[in-house]
C-alpha cells in the first residue's frame, strides 16, 4: 500500500486550495490559489507558473499604480521569507488580470528569516512543514489594498530505494554493480548519493553497523543512481556480510529527501571467486546493429551474478560502415555489464570499453579533410563514439577536439568542436587571420569557422565574411568591420596613436605553400594625445597590403584649431600638418609629419608668439630648426609695476623627445628676447622720460619658466 507520503507525491491532478481575504479598499478585491502540495525547491516556485496564482479584481476607473508583498509563514520559524514585486499598473478600469508564480515577488531579492537563511539558500529548499502564504497589495503611498492568504504542505520526496545487490543476496563477484532509485529534482539541481559499506559485525543490528563501523568502501556519486565497485577499491573478504545505504545530499550536505535523505540499508554476502569459471555462452557482442561488434572475447575475465556478466579484458572491435571494408581495433574492457538473456541484441547496464584508432580505420571519405580520428569507446549510456584532431591542410594541427561522434548505421553524426584564443592564426606581422573556433558537423563532414583579425599586433572586432577552407588549403573571406582600435606609433606610448575606426578587404593564405595575399583598406585617425587635454590630430586612410602600407589619403581636422601641448611653462600648438612617411617595417612604425609650432607662455597672459615653420615631428620626437625674429610686433605685456615689449627673439635649434617627457624642460629649449621696459603706472606728473625710457634689454634669456 502506497503511503500517505507516496500518495501525496503521486497525484497528477493538482488540488488547488484557495484563500481570499476581505478587500482593505472596495475597489480591490484578490483571490490566491495555491498548490496545496508544492515543489519544496525554491528554484521552482520561480520557474513553474502553475504552483500558484492571484486573481486581482479593480472596479475603479482612475489609473492605479501598485505592488505585491508575498509572506510566507510556517509553524515552526513564523515568517520564513518575504518578498516585493516589481510595480504594475491599471491604466483604467474596472479590469482583472491574473499573476502567477514568478511574478509575484522578484525572486533574485528574498529577504530570509535569519535563523535558517543559510539552510534555506545553501539547499534550495523549503523546510519540511505546514505553510501559510499571504499576498498583500500596496499602492505607491504604501496603503493596503487587499490582501489574500492561504495554505500549503512541504512534503519531502521519498528517499532513494535501493535496486542491486538485493537484499541478503550472495555475490559471486568481486566487483558488484550497486544500484538505486533516483531522486527527480529540478533538471539544474545536482545532488550527490553517498554510498556507505560497511561489514556487519556478529551480534550487530545493521543500523548499528552503520552507525558505529569504520567505512568499508566510502564515495559520493554525483547525477548518477549506479555504481561500479573500482578495482581499486578494499577487496570483500569471501564469507563476511556487508551491510551499505546511499544518502541522497546536496553538495553542501544538505538532504533533498525525507528520512533525511537515507535509503533502507540492506546486506550482501560474498561467496567464493567465481571468475573465469567456465565459458561465456557468446563469442561475439553487437554494439550497433550491422555495424560496430565485438569479437575475439576469448581472452576476457569476467564474473556473473544471476542476472548479469561483468567482462574485463583486452578483445577486437570490428568497425564496418555501410559500402566499406571491416576494420578491426584492440579495445579494453572496463567493467562493461551485460544483462544474461538475449546475447544477439545484447542489453548492456554499466561499465565501457575504450581503443585507439589508427588512420585508415575509418575511412578517408567518411570522416572528410578535417578530422582525423583518434580513439573509439563504448557505454550503455552513449554508444559508440569516436574522439579526435582537427587537422588542417600543411604543418597545422593536430588541434584537440570537444565533443565525440556516434558510429550509426549511417556512418558518422554529431559535432566536435575546436577552440582556442586563438586557435591558430595565418598571416604576417602585419595582418593576420585569427581563427578562435573550428567546427565539423557529421553526417556529410561540414567544417565552420570563426576569428577575427589581427592588425598590426592588435585585435579587432571585424566580422569575417564567408570564412571557408578548401582541401587545397586555401582559406579566405572577407573583412568588414567599424570600431575602435589603438594602435601606439612609438613603443607604448598612447601620446601618438594610430586610431583604426573601421576595416575593409579581402583576405587569403594558402596553407600548404603559404602564400599570403590580403588587400585591405583601413580608415581611423592619426592622433596626437597628450595628457589632461583634448586630442587632435587628421583623418587618415591606409591601404594594408602583405608587403607594407601606403597612404591613400591625410586630410587634417578641423581639432588643430584647439590643439594644445602643456609642457608647465609653455604651450606648443600644432598646425599645417603635413605627413611625408608612415611605413611599418619588422614591427615597428616609422613616420615623419611636417608642421608649423605655436608657443604660447601662460606666465606672460599666455603671449603667444608667430608660429614657426620647418618643424618636423618622428618617433625621436620633435626637431625645431634655428629661428630668428629680428622684429616683433606683439602685445604688450604688463608685469606688476612694469611692462614689456618684445622686439625680437632668438630660439636655439632643438629636438624634444616628447614621447618620453615627464613634466621635465627638455634640453636647449630656450628663448632669447630683445625687450623694451616701460613704467606705465608711476604716479601721475611722472616725467614721460621715466615712464617711457628708452630702455632695451638685449638678448633676455626666457627657460624653465
Amino acid at each position: 500500500m502506497l503511503s500517505a507520503r507516496k500518495l501525496c507525491f503521486s497525484l497528477l491532478i493538482i488540488l488547488a486550495v484557495a484563500g481570499q481575504a476581505s478587500a482593505q479598499d472596495m475597489n480591490w478585491n484578490a483571490f490566491l490559489t495555491v498548490n496545496p502540495y508544492p515543489s519544496n525547491y525554491i528554484s521552482e516556485w520561480e520557474r513553474d507558473p502553475s504552483i500558484a496564482s492571484l486573481a486581482v479584481t479593480y472596479s475603479g476607473t482612475d489609473p492605479a499604480t501598485f505592488y505585491f508583498r508575498a509572506t510566507i509563514t510556517n509553524a515552526t520559524y513564523g515568517e520564513v521569507l518575504t518578498a516585493r514585486s516589481r510595480q504594475y499598473e491599471f491604466r483604467s478600469g474596472p479590469t482583472m488580470r491574473t499573476w502567477y508564480t514568478s511574478d509575484l515577488m522578484d525572486w533574485q531579492d528574498l529577504d530570509y528569516n535569519p535563523k535558517i537563511e543559510d539552510m534555506m539558500v545553501r539547499s534550495g529548499k523549503f523546510p519540511e512543514d505546514q505553510y501559510q502564504i499571504c499576498i498583500e497589495i500596496f499602492d505607491l503611498s504604501e496603503q493596503l489594498l487587499a490582501v489574500a492568504c492561504t495554505d500549503f504542505k512541504v512534503i519531502y520526496p521519498e528517499p532513494p530505494q535501493l535496486l542491486l545487490p538485493a537484499d541478503g543476496e550472495p555475490l559471486m563477484m568481486m566487483f558488484p554493480t550497486f544500484q538505486w532509485t533516483p531522486v527527480i529534482t529540478p533538471i539544474d539541481f545536482n545532488i550527490n548519493y553517498n554510498l556507505l559499506i560497511v561489514e556487519l559485525l556478529e551480534g550487530q543490528s545493521v543500523d548499528r553497523a552503520i552507525e558505529a563501523n569504520y567505512p568499508h568502501h566510502e564515495t559520493a556519486v554525483t547525477g548518477l543512481s549506479i555504481y561500479n565497485y573500482p578495482v581499486s577499491g578494499l577487496s570483500f573478504e569471501t564469507g563476511r556480510t556487508y551491510v551499505w545505504q546511499i544518502t541522497a545530499a546536496t553538495p553542501e550536505g544538505y538532504p533533498v529527501t525525507s528520512n533525511e535523505g537515507r535509503s533502507e540499508i540492506w546486506t550482501f554476502q560474498v561467496g567464493p571467486d567465481e571468475q573465469i569459471a567456465g565459458e561465456l555462452p557468446f563469442d561475439s557482442l553487437v554494439l550497433v546493429p550491422d555495424v560496430v561488434w565485438l569479437t575475439g572475447l576469448g581472452s576476457l575475465t569476467f564474473d556473473e551474478d544471476q542476472i548479469s556478466y561483468r567482462l574485463n579484458g583486452a578483445a577486437d572491435l570490428v568497425v564496418k560502415l555501410p559500402g566499406y571494408d571491416p576494420a578491426s581495433a584492440g579495445v579494453v574492457l572496463n567493467n562493461l555489464m551485460l544483462q544474461k538473456g538475449d546475447y544477439d541484441t545484447p542489453s548492456f547496464i554499466s561499465g565501457d570499453l575504450t581503443g585507439s584508432l589508427d588512420a585508415g580505420d575509418i575511412p578517408a571519405a567518411v570522416i572528410g579533410d578535417y578530422f582525423m580520428p583518434m580513439d573509439i569507446d563504448f557505454s550503455p549510456a552513449t554508444g559508440v563514439t569516436v574522439g579526435g584532431s582537427l587537422v588542417f591542410p600543411g604543418e597545422y594541427g593536430p588541434y584537440a577536439m570537444d565533443g565525440r561522434l556516434n558510429i550509426t548505421a549511417a556512418g558518422l553524426s554529431g559535432t566536435v568542436t575546436a577552440s582556442g584564443a586563438p586557435l591558430a592564426t595565418f598571416g604576417n606581422e602585419i595582418a593576420r587571420l585569427a581563427i578562435n573556433q573550428a567546427t565539423v558537423s557529421f553526417s556529410d563532414p561540414v567544417l565552420q569557422l570563426s576569428g577575427g583579425v589581427e592588425l598590426f599586433g592588435g585585435q579587432t572586432e571585424c566580422d569575417l565574411l564567408n570564412l571557408s577552407l578548401d582541401a587545397e588549403g586555401q582559406l579566405s573571406c572577407g573583412v568588414e568591420c567599424s570600431g575602435d582600435l589603438e594602435l601606439p606609433l612609438v613603443g607604448e606610448s598612447d601620446r601618438f596613436v594610430l586610431n583604426v575606426r573601421g576595416l575593409t578587404g579581402d583576405f587569403a593564405v594558402n596553407l600548404v605553400s603559404g602564400e599570403i595575399d590580403f588587400d585591405l583598406v583601413a580608415i581611423g585617425g592619426l592622433d596626437f594625445q597628450p595628457e589632461g587635454m583634448p586630442g587632435f590630430g587628421a583623418d587618415i586612410a591606409l591601404q594594408i597590403l602583405p608587403g607594407g602600407v601606403s597612404l591613400q589619403s591625410f586630410s587634417p581636422r578641423g581639432d588643430l584649431a584647439w590643439s594644445g601641448i602643456d609642457l608647465g611653462w609653455v604651450n606648443l600648438s600644432l598646425s599645417n600638418l603635413d605627413l611625408s612617411t608612415l611605413t611599418y617595417i619588422d614591427g615597428n612604425w616609422d613616420f615623419a609629419l611636417g608642421m608649423e609650432l605655436g608657443f604660447s607662455f601662460p606666465a606672460l597672459d599666455s603671449l603667444a608668439l608667430p608660429t614657426i615653420s620647418g618643424v618636423t615631428f618622428t618617433p625621436s620626437g620633435f626637431d625645431v630648426p634655428q629661428v630668428e625674429l629680428p622684429s616683433l610686433f606683439l602685445p604688450r605685456v604688463e608685469m606688476g609695476d612694469f611692462e614689456l615689449e618684445f622686439l625680437a627673439m632668438r630660439l636655439p635649434a632643438f629636438s624634444f623627445n616628447w614621447f618620453d617627457w615627464d613634466a621635465q624642460v627638455p634640453a636647449g629649449l630656450g628663448f632669447d628676447f630683445d625687450v623694451r621696459l616701460r613704467f606705465p603706472n608711476l604716479p601721475e606728473g611722472t616725467p614721460i622720460e621715466l615712464k617711457d625710457p628708452e630702455l632695451i634689454l638685449s638678448n633676455a634669456s626666457f627657460s624653465a619658466g
